[in-house]
């Protein structure tokens, strides 16, 4: 029983997800079901100073305990989403909400700015498993779950007329509403979708808070 279970542990750690591995499964990610978000001309949205290209993904705990009455593996990666993906996520909520909100045509031909300076799409993929051994049998205890780590949109603004002078500007944060996530159903890949279709969802939430608070600086309500 031990030399099968020997050999069985050493499948299970063999097939731990690599950081290469994980990172196709971040870079291969396309949401379902969607149609593109037509932009509005009036409104820009940019990610201040963010040199990545890609998901990043990095290894930051790799280690195997084969002690005698237990055996025990952790893998824990650090990733960080592509920032185009983070932008196009937002987008998709700031121009939902702009639309329903009459934004352009508020704008009146002026152009509405919009600089992130942080946004959610950091997190942590942990994979761990125990082995207790007794004396006639064994028994396995195991966890796959997904951390972000929770990042509020911190955004600027600036509405500048055709010669980008400006007539308003300002700034704005959403907070986060991230939930860390177990795998209770799926295998790896499926159950990395399943979490960054939350983070899409979590982003676009966030885009459409943005555009309310942005609308309600430059558009107040007046009070009888």
């Amino acid at each position: 029983m031990l030399l099968r279970l020997f050999f069985a542990c050493l499948v299970f750690t063999s097939s731990c997800v690599s950081p290469a591995r994980y990172g196709t499964y971040l870079a291969e990610y396309e949401a379902e079901g969607t149609a593109p978000v037509a932009a509005a001309s009036s409104i820009v949205l940019r990610y201040a100073d963010d040199n990545r290209t890609g998901p990043e993904v990095q290894r930051i705990k790799n280690s195997f305990i084969p002690a005698i009455l237990y055996w025990s593996w952790n893998n824990t990666l650090e990733c960080s989403l592509d920032p185009e993906k983070q932008l196009a996520y937002v987008r998709e909520g700031v121009i939902q909400a702009a639309d329903s909100l009459g934004l352009e045509r508020k704008l009146g031909g002026e152009k509405l700015s919009i600089t992130l300076s942080q946004a959610p799409g950091q997190f942590y993929y942990v994979n761990r498993m125990y082995v207790v051994f007794a004396i006639v049998a064994y028994s396995t205890m195991g966890e796959e779950s997904i951390t972000p780590v929770p990042t509020d949109l911190v955004a600027s603004y600036a509405v500048t007329d055709g010669n980008d002078r400006r007539s308003a500007w300002g700034s704005a944060t959403v907070f986060s509403q991230e939930e860390p996530m177990r795998n209770m159903w799926k295998g790896t890949r499926g159950f990395t979708r399943k979490f960054l279709d939350a983070q899409r969802a979590e982003l676009q939430r966030m885009g459409r808070e943005l555009i309310i608070d942005i609308d309600q600086e430059l558009y107040p309500v007046s009070r009888k």
